[in-house]
């Protein structure tokens, strides 16, 4: 069964770089660049991991993560967080994150943690 993963990345060079990556190991790949259209998206298409940006513009990713699993909606669907600007892990602890990857990332380190996720 095909694994779908939700990535909201507002840079569109990381997007591409990420989604490239991973459609190359055969992950279906669903698309935000603002993080507006999450919860809309998560309700079509039910993806099995969200590799979401911090910072998405004027909305934060740690924020949307928190609201998404304060609300049920991802209660079985883990989140990776992403930053370039955060310096701890414990980001993913203060909003029930499964994962946390600084930016710039090695890609056989993000295919790694994504597969512990989603296998």
């Amino acid at each position: 069964m095909v694994k779908r993963i939700l990535i909201v990345e507002d840079d569109l060079d990381i997007l591409e770089i990420i989604e490239i990556v991973l459609l190359e190991d055969d992950y279906e790949i669903i698309k935000s660049t603002t993080g507006k259209d999450v919860v809309k998206l998560i309700t079509n298409y039910k993806p099995n991991l969200i590799l979401m940006d911090i910072r998405l513009g004027e909305l934060d990713g740690r924020q949307i993560c928190r609201e998404l699993k304060a609300g049920g909606l991802c209660i079985n669907i883990p989140i990776i967080l992403m930053s370039a600007h955060a310096v701890s892990t414990d980001i993913k602890n203060e909003v029930c994150a499964a994962d946390f990857i600084s930016k710039p990332f090695d890609i056989d380190d993000l295919l790694a943690r994504v597969k512990r996720q989603v296998n």
